[in-house]
């Protein structure tokens, strides 16, 4: 037989019985349904405590939107959410909602709430005012002095995302002057992350430059160079050094620099060689690798100037091929190009030579001797007695050709190589492979400073060439 539920509203004179589904409660149901029970016998209840009431302005637990019949599911979730919220709060474990719009509860819920028996189940309805249907999510609510039971089951948690709190305070900058660091930090605590979500992007730290004032610099001198030339080619003769307070210069109320900006010292002390007078076309070939460094490099230079100057060198006399090498050979004179026959000219031309490289090929500088200065193209001189002088602090490059490649060619055409090793990154083996297989033809030296004791046995060695 179909229930019929008559429903009577009374709305006064002049209002309207529309209430917005916005001021309703809403919350996820944690809750689950137990059944209708009796809430009341001989004058006492099952579920002493009235929480909510949503039915009754008058009642002293009112809370409102009151029960809108109209909207009757929504305001039987609203009260659901309110009576769940309220037990929890005071610790109860179950609750019942009862005559359409009443929340109550007690101690020991959970115990109680059966103790005068289940109630017919056409005294507790669904929101749509059907019997209630215990799998349906839809709230049941109890009629008069009957208590629709739910328990309380535990809250699922929210997860929270993790969000940064506001940049704290920059520390003080780490050094007093010049440039330091300073650092400002935010924590992952607004909200922090909790059950199981994102913790914060990004980093806690920042770092920034800082700086208070400049460090005073104290000055320091350039290392010493020539101002003059020296007074004697050999034999000593005295020349004047200098040095400038740039090095870095002083900055910053910083200190100059302390001691003379100039001085005279003793140059050239090696003894005059006695000079080749013979005319030779003279080959002089420089390792001018990083490995060899600018002052060493500087005193390899100042050794093939003395050499040229004891060598008779001149438009007819003999005459120069001048050559650097590194990774590549590069031809500075050739034996036909007169106008760089002078020793004042050669002079010039190694004060303006001053690039080092990297790796050391003497295979390049022996082929490109071959190919461009002993040679008719190149100045060679049919009646001259061909020598090289090659001076090195380094073997020869693993990538480099073999030298029993490179070497027959100036061999047949009877020019004589002096090998002059310097230090001991090259060993003798590979000296007298370069000389030929000619002991006599290899020359080494501790450093380019001792490179001026054996001068003039290179000289000499180069005169005696046939």
């Amino acid at each position: 037989m179909a229930r019929i539920h008559v429903v009577i509203f009374f709305c006064f004179i002049g209002s309207v019985c529309v209430r917005s589904d916005e001021d309703y409660k809403t919350c996820q149901r944690t809750w689950k349904k137990v059944g209708c029970y009796k809430d009341r016998e001989g004058g006492k209840r099952a579920l002493p405590n009235q929480m909510v009431n949503i039915r009754d302005k008058k009642s002293n637990v009112f809370v409102p939107p009151k029960l809108d019949w109209n909207k009757y599911p929504a305001s039987i979730h609203n009260l659901a959410c309110l009576c769940a919220e309220k037990a929890r709060e005071n610790g109860y474990d179950a609750f019942g909602l009862q005559f359409y719009g009443e929340c109550w509860t007690g101690d020991n819920a959970k115990d109680r709430y059966s103790m005068f028996g289940a109630a017919n189940v056409d005294e507790c309805i669904m929101s749509d005012f059907e019997p209630c249907d215990i799998n349906s999510e839809q709230e049941c609510v109890g009629k008069h002095n009957t208590n629709y039971v739910y328990t309380l089951e535990k809250e699922q948690s929210t997860p929270t995302d993790g969000k940064w709190s506001d940049w704290g305070d920059w520390t003080p900058c780490d050094k007093t002057c010049g440039t330091g660091k300073q650092v400002r930090e935010r924590t992952c605590t607004n909200p922090p992350p909790e059950n199981g979500g994102k913790d914060c992007v990004g980093s806690g730290e920042e770092v920034q430059d800082c700086k208070l004032t400049n460090c005073p610099i104290d000055g320091g001198y350039t290392p010493w160079e020539p101002a003059t030339e020296c007074t004697k080619t050999c034999g000593g003769g005295m020349q004047k050094l200098v040095r400038t307070c740039t090095n870095p210069p002083p900055q910053h109320e910083g200190k100059d620099c302390v001691g003379p900006n100039e001085k005279t010292e003793p140059c050239n002390e090696f003894p005059c060689p006695t000079p080749c007078t013979r005319t030779l076309d003279l080959a002089v070939i420089l390792d001018a690798t990083k490995s060899v460094g600018k002052a060493e490099f500087q005193k390899s230079k100042d050794f093939a100037l003395a050499l040229v100057n004891s060598m008779n060198i001149a438009p007819g006399g003999s005459h120069l091929g001048l050559m650097v090498y590194n990774i590549n050979a590069t031809i500075l004179t050739k034996f036909n190009e007169e106008d760089k026959q002078d020793p004042l000219i050669v002079k010039s031309i190694l004060d303006d030579t001053n690039k080092l490289l990297g790796r050391t090929f003497t295979d390049r500088a022996l082929i490109k001797a071959n190919d461009e200065l002993f040679t008719a193209e190149g100045g060679d001189r049919p009646q001259a007695p061909d020598v090289l002088v090659l001076v090195t602090d380094g073997r020869t490059n693993k990538d480099s050709v073999p030298y029993d490649v490179v070497l027959p060619p100036l061999k047949e055409k009877g020019v004589k190589i002096i090998a002059v090793g310097v230090g001991n990154n090259i060993k003798h083996e590979e000296l007298k492979t370069i000389a030929m297989g000619f002991d006599e033809n290899v020359i080494q030296c501790k450093d380019f400073e001792k490179l001026f004791d054996q001068l003039q046995e290179i000289i000499d060695s180069s005169c005696e060439s046939k």
